[in-house]
């Protein structure tokens, strides 16, 4: 069985979630190669075509560049559904987090869903909304596999204080971190300002990643400018260094606007740092397996007090790993290539 996947393990060092599903794939004797216009079109014995983030085409301002991609996307797609390819689905998104083309936004979901054999969900609440969002996937055979942790992917042999010494924080800093691109619907801003609000001279807030634009960075820096408990690392954040930012952090803050899936919050519970989410999406799902001592949520937006109580609550917390059981690879492998079976016998 031929299998081939956008992105596959190529897009490790942007988002790994891909590259960690398809090797250890490959682990239980399952192969899946990236999904090149040569595989595509003159590839043999293909099966199923695995997406994430096909939405991906319309995150461009041009609209020429946005009808270029989206031609290019599904001239493939018809070819492969000319030789019963089957097109699998994982939801990561519902929609384009910029929502920069609505129109042709609309008519993109209408052809990719139709053209949609199957779809995999990371949570159950991700499963009721997408079914709200995309009626069309009720009628689609459809599965829950969890997002797979992240332990042993990233380096991690620093202590706290190491990581602290490194980083420039006290042992007695109560940190939040904000780590990961910094795009608009990610909503550092208003963390910025509730952080603000607050009046611990204890508290210190680190804000680290790419900025999604050179405005994003200029907002941020702006924002930020003279509050001394504040530090931003404005770069792309290495594979080695990312154990200095979650090791020293008491809470990782997670602002967003929208969410249904973050694999930023599994990142963090995999270095035993717990996480402040809104009460969203698979966030709610993620509480009830590892517990409120882990997972803590909040409500229509993020305060100075939510973030304050938070924080006095996560330097209390420090205490053993979470049970990331449910979030086994190994076992999101097993279920991946199960529901690859079951939409090849449909």
């Amino acid at each position: 069985m031929q299998i081939i996947a956008s992105p596959g393990i190529r897009a490790k060092h942007k988002n790994p979630y891909t590259s960690m599903l398809y090797e250890q794939m490959y682990e239980i004797g399952v192969e899946v190669n990236e999904a090149t216009p040569r595989k595509i079109f003159f590839g043999a014995g293909i099966a199923i075509w695995h997406f994430h983030w096909p939405e991906g085409a319309l995150n461009y301002k041009s609209t020429v560049k946005v009808l270029f991609k989206l031609f290019k996307l599904f001239s493939q797609i018809y070819w492969v559904k000319l030789r019963r390819v089957r097109i699998v689905w994982t939801v990561h998104n519902l929609q384009a987090h910029e929502q920069l083309h609505p129109k042709i936004e609309a008519w993109f979901w209408r052809r990719f869903l139709a053209n949609l054999d199957g779809a995999i969900n990371l949570s159950e609440s991700g499963r009721a909304l997408s079914f709200k969002a995309h009626p069309i996937l009720q009628s689609k055979p459809n599965f829950v596999i969890a997002h797979g942790h992240y332990k042993g992917r990233y380096p991690d042999v620093v202590t706290r204080t190491q990581a602290r010494r490194r980083l420039g924080y006290n042992e007695d800093n109560a940190l939040a971190l904000f780590l990961g691109h910094l795009r608009p619907y990610k909503n550092a801003i208003s963390l910025v300002e509730a952080f603000k609000a607050s009046s611990s001279c204890n508290f210190r807030l680190l804000i680290a990643g790419t900025p999604s634009s050179d405005e994003m960075r200029q907002q941020l820096e702006t924002a930020c400018k003279g509050e001394e408990r504040i530090t931003t690392h404005l770069q792309f954040i290495s594979t080695e260094d990312i154990q200095y930012y979650l090791r020293a952090a008491d809470i990782m803050v997670l602002p967003y606007e929208t969410i249904l899936n973050s694999g930023v919050a599994l990142l963090a519970l995999s270095f035993d740092c717990p996480v402040l989410a809104p009460e969203k999406g698979s966030l709610v799902d993620l509480q009830k397996q590892v517990g409120a001592d882990w997972v803590r949520l909040f409500n229509a937006q993020l305060t100075s007090d939510v973030l304050s109580r938070a924080l006095h609550w996560s330097v209390e917390h420090r205490g053993v790993s979470p049970n990331l059981h449910a979030h086994d690879r190994n076992s999101v492998a097993k279920d991946t290539l199960k529901a690859y079976m079951s939409i090849l016998d449909v």
